[in-house]
């Protein structure tokens, strides 16, 4: 589609949907052709690619009467190819065919011929908003019990393999992250998506998509900064304020409610975005040290105590130093794992009728899980933007070692009667979580198509 000014425009979501889509033949019909109608066969996907470059090499099709042998890339539209900068790459010279999502329309004649192209949307079995609804599910649904549990060193569980390919993808969602919001913003994305756990995950990056730090920063005057401004700001326009204000509405206003009134009417002009609505956020099941406003609390402490300078290069530059991993995961844990500022607590006491408040942004388990998920695929992409190959191995050595985190009841279910006292390293865990998805993308179009 195209906007106003004749740009092309499309609804956004994750590149890596592209990389499950083509994983999973139960998604496509049979009979496949390219874009200029010529029949597309598959005799070898390839294998993906686990550094830079093409998404999957040595890939083996036939299209028309031509039988070919290179690399597949993936992107939205036939544009990404030169934003992304692959024309003038020489690691792209062997690639044999461009798979897309939106319809190559004006295409350059030269960019035609240098390769057949594959629309992957015109090619589905299902309509598109199932289709979505289907990979939302990859991302955030339970995996049911009735997946076989692999064995493991089996053939068909390869612990590295299945953990290295989530290990990719997580890194191209945060790519366009970055690609869309810039590195420093990105982190903090990957951050609030960290601390909103499974339930509150979305709302938090929706927030902070909506209220980065520079905006937050920037709005304020350097006086007035401190971590609980910063949390009352962000409370407000994520519509965490609705319940505790109105439960309060009949009392003498306290400090709390009166500070709260006085940056509402500061900021409205400011910060005159549509709100968040309370009902998207999740407290049923919570620990009270896991609820959003607790969360919200360490968020903005660290947003507080490096807004004048940049937490990116902050965990960069350590991560540059090229320590041993034990070393490593502390000086991260020392960083975003900070206590909280004194403020809060009076403040929940006064707001909330309760001075529950947990003592550091996050804890332990939490920084960990922030390095593993957010933080080593982050740094991962700048390394191979920056073309640096070497620290981008390291950062592989790192998370092949990372020790085992995940303890979620998700987790621990899946694995079910598999003996898991041996498993010390977080990305079997990761193989696991793949594993299961995989099984369930096919279990979910099974019980679509019978319906």
């Amino acid at each position: 589609m195209q906007d106003e000014k004749g740009t092309t425009s499309f609804v956004r979501f994750p590149e890596y949907y592209l990389l499950w889509t083509f994983d999973c033949p139960e998604f496509l019909v049979k009979h496949l052709k390219t874009w200029n109608k010529l029949p597309l066969q598959f005799y070898d996907k390839g294998i993906p690619n686990h550094d830079n470059g093409p998404d999957y090499r040595q890939a083996l099709i036939k299209v028309g009467n031509t039988l070919m042998r290179g690399d597949i890339e993936f992107h939205h539209e036939w544009q990404d190819w030169f934003r992304h900068g692959h024309d003038n790459d020489q690691r792209y010279n062997q690639v044999i065919l461009h798979v897309l999502w939106y319809p190559p329309k004006d295409l350059p004649r030269d960019l035609a011929r240098r390769f057949p192209h594959f629309v992957l949307s015109e090619h589905l079995n299902l309509p598109q908003d199932r289709w979505r609804e289907a990979m939302e599910l990859l991302k955030n649904q339970e995996i049911p019990q009735s997946v076989i549990v692999p064995t493991l060193g089996s053939a068909a569980f390869d612990p590295r393999k299945l953990a290295w390919k989530r290990f990719l993808r997580k890194s191209q969602e945060l790519r366009s992250w970055v690609n869309q919001f810039g590195w420093e913003t990105t982190l903090y994305i990957g951050l609030a998506k960290v601390l909103g756990y499974n339930k509150n995950s979305q709302p938090f990056i929706k927030l902070i998509k909506t209220m980065p730090p520079v905006k937050i920063v920037s709005s304020l005057h350097a006086l007035q900064r401190s971590p609980l401004i910063f949390w009352i700001l962000l409370a407000w326009q994520a519509g965490l304020l609705e319940r505790p204000l109105r439960n309060s509405a009949h009392l003498p206003a306290p400090y709390s409610q009166k500070l709260i009134n006085h940056l509402k009417r500061q900021f409205s002009h400011a910060f005159a975005l549509p709100r968040q609505n309370l009902i998207q956020w999740n407290f049923s099941r919570l620990r009270p040290y896991n609820n959003p406003y607790n969360r919200l609390a360490g968020y903005s402490q660290i947003l507080f105590q490096y807004h004048n300078h940049s937490l990116f290069n902050t965990l960069l530059e350590i991560h540059s130093s090229r320590m041993g991993w034990v070393e490593l995961l502390e000086e991260v844990k020392k960083i975003i794992s900070i206590p909280l500022s004194a403020d809060f607590k009076p403040f929940f006491k006064q707001l909330f009728g309760s001075g529950i408040l947990a003592g550091h942004s996050m804890g332990s388990q939490r920084s960990q899980l922030f390095h593993l998920n957010i933080l080593l695929p982050l740094i991962y992409v700048w390394a191979g933007v920056n073309h640096s190959p070497g620290f981008a191995r390291y950062l592989e050595d790192i998370y092949f070692h990372f020790p085992a985190v995940d303890s979620n009841s998700r987790l621990q279910s899946m694995i079910g009667e598999m003996d898991s006292s041996g498993i010390k390293n977080a990305f079997v865990h990761q193989a696991l979580l793949e594993y299961y998805q995989l099984n369930f993308t096919r279990q979910q179009l099974t019980i679509q198509k019978m319906h």
